[in-house]
């Protein structure tokens, strides 16, 4: 079962220079000051984006499994909608600056197996915008 699951546009660049962080940011129309941000700050340091969260964990009562699932239906949506909000051309312009884009699903689970589905949405909006998608676990 997955216990957690974050979703991260994350920035690679080679270059450390001033205007680097704001190459990506102003296109994409996301501060720097935003709490889902990290701006890397060294050579070939990351900056990243979260683009969406969900957590297991729910109270007594609430049929758990049914409810993560749905809410990582909703990050997924989320996140798809994050994107759509922002023009094919931002993320063609962050990436004629030299800056690469990655999609990075990230999820921790307690078992040798998990399952979920990626909404449809959400692997167009991000194949429209070039960005590939990287998934990663614990196990």
């Amino acid at each position: 079962m997955v216990k957690w699951m974050e979703l991260i546009l994350i920035a690679t660049t080679k270059e450390v220079a001033p205007g680097a962080s704001q190459a990506l940011f102003k296109p994409l129309k996301v501060a720097k000051t935003d709490a889902r941000v990290t701006v890397g700050t060294s050579k070939w340091a990351s900056s990243k984006i979260l683009l969406s969260a969900a957590k297991y964990g729910f109270p007594k009562g609430v049929e758990a499994s049914e409810q993560f699932d749905r809410d990582l239906e909703r990050a997924f949506v989320d996140a798809a909608s994050w994107l759509v909000e922002r023009p094919v051309s931002a993320f063609a312009e962050v990436r004629a600056k030299g800056i690469r884009l990655q999609g990075l699903l990230v999820f921790e689970m307690d078992q040798d197996q998990m399952e979920f589905d990626i909404p449809p949405e959400l692997l167009l909006r991000l194949g429209e915008r070039g960005i590939p998608l990287h998934m990663i676990s614990n196990d």
